[in-house]
């Protein structure tokens, strides 16, 4: 968006966002942090609303091989069609600042966009060219309910958390090693302690992801099957006794792409 088009609205919703996106970094790095896990985060304040020559956020994670460096830039707009000039103007050069670039050679520099930018698929192409992740968690409202905001949270922590866990190899270690047992329509969590939590499918199906902690990706959904039967998505061994057919997804990442914003399960 041109600067003389800027609004106290446009400046409200862009400021709920980076606060949204930097309550996330902050207990991302806390829970690295607590399971051994070197990582810092900073953000580029910006002054009185207007842009920078840099992204709003920096995350380093320092990996087993190598570290990890995250720049990322947020976008809270309505549903107007964004230009490839302007996702350049905006967006791209951002990156593009050499001193955004790699540190050294024994790491990967990530750059990542979050929110909401509606633009063609050629233009998103563009920005997947040079290896832009477009993380698009849609419109945040400035006038939305706590539950919605809550919910609008979740989905955020879920995408960036599949983006961290598909791309750090530290993020193995981060889950605990429960297990789910799918026992007709309950589905139990244990460690080797016996069952830590007990619900019905019902309550998870559709739902998005339940986050359990205390690690990163102590996490599982549920979801519907292309076939017939159920999709679960977890790090955990999955024990099945309900005889209900189902597929598993994760390794040690998350499969994000059918995140529903329906309710949170605490």
């Amino acid at each position: 968006m041109p600067d003389n088009t800027i609004t106290p609205e446009h400046i409200a919703k862009g400021a709920k966002l980076e606060n949204l996106l930097k309550q996330l970094l902050e207990e991302i790095v806390s829970t690295l942090k607590n399971n051994g896990i070197s990582c810092e985060w900073a953000f580029n304040e910006k002054q009185g609303g207007r842009g920078n020559s840099g992204p709003d956020a920096f995350l380093t994670i320092f990996g087993i091989n190598k570290n990890y460096y995250f720049f990322i830039e947020s976008k809270n707009n309505s549903d107007y069609q964004w230009s490839r000039k302007l996702v350049y103007t905006k967006i791209l050069k951002k990156f593009l600042n050499p001193k955004y670039a790699r540190f050294d050679n024994q790491s990967e520099t990530v750059w990542v966009l979050v929110g909401n930018t509606k633009m063609s698929a050629e233009t998103r192409n563009y920005l997947n060219s040079h290896n832009v992740r477009v993380l698009n968690t849609g419109e945040l409202l400035l006038n939305a309910s706590n539950l919605e905001d809550k919910l609008y949270y979740e989905k955020l922590k879920g995408y960036f958390i599949c983006l961290l866990s598909s791309i750090c190899d530290i993020m193995k270690t981060q889950h605990s090693g429960y297990t789910v047992n799918l026992h007709h329509n309950d589905v139990e969590i244990r460690d080797s302690s016996g069952v830590i939590r007990n619900y019905k499918i019902s309550q998870i199906e559709g739902n998005g992801i339940i986050f359990l902690g205390p690690k990163l990706l102590d996490c599982i959904g549920i979801g519907k099957s292309i076939r017939k039967g159920l999709k679960i998505i977890s790090p955990w061994k999955i024990s099945n006794n309900s005889k209900l057919l189902f597929r598993r997804r994760i390794g040690y990442g998350l499969y994000m792409s059918n995140f529903k914003q329906n309710k949170i399960i605490n």
